[in-house]
């Protein structure tokens, strides 16, 4: 048996999701546009003209609704976050009672279940993580705002290029 270390790229998942978000709309609105100038046939200036406004006006649309929907998703779950350390806090007979229903409806049982229960609830970080993971489904991906609006931007500007160029 070898003792080999298993690597996963999980740096670029995030970013690959944004990449992929911006350039299919950059894709199909700038398509659209260009079609319609070209049944329209008008000049190849105006056909220009308009798939570069396109491309800066909807990128730019694209990115900040990209940036609005992480910043909020972000301040929600730093809420449920703040909600569940509260709950831990000042509840914790009911808190510890969830954690263990959690892990017993996964097949754990008898002392194991005892010793799960045990070590989740023995770090308050830890369990509240767990809560959050497994009561409310929320995974901080730790992604940035700003960092997703730009991927989403430049995706759409240069996929949409190709477009815009023809």
């Amino acid at each position: 048996m070898t003792n080999q270390k298993e690597e996963h790229n999980t740096q670029i998942g995030p970013s690959l999701e944004d990449f992929v978000y911006g350039a299919i709309d950059g894709t199909v609105t700038t398509f659209a546009v260009v079609a319609g100038v070209a049944g329209a046939n008008l000049a190849g200036g105006i056909a220009l003209i308009l798939g570069f406004a396109n491309l800066l006006s909807d990128g730019f649309s694209m990115a900040a609704s990209d940036f609005l929907s992480k910043r909020s998703k972000k301040q929600f779950m730093e809420r449920e976050r703040k909600r569940e350390e509260h709950e831990v806090e000042n509840m914790p007979g009911r808190e510890r009672s969830e954690i263990r229903e959690i892990y017993k409806k996964k097949g754990f049982k008898g002392k194991l279940l005892d010793q799960v229960v045990a070590t989740i609830i023995s770090n308050k970080k830890r369990w509240v993580d767990v809560m959050m993971r497994e009561e409310l489904n929320l995974v901080e991906d730790g992604r940035g705002a700003g960092k997703s609006a730009i991927v989403t931007f430049f995706s759409f500007l240069i996929i949409g290029l190709t477009y815009a160029m023809r």
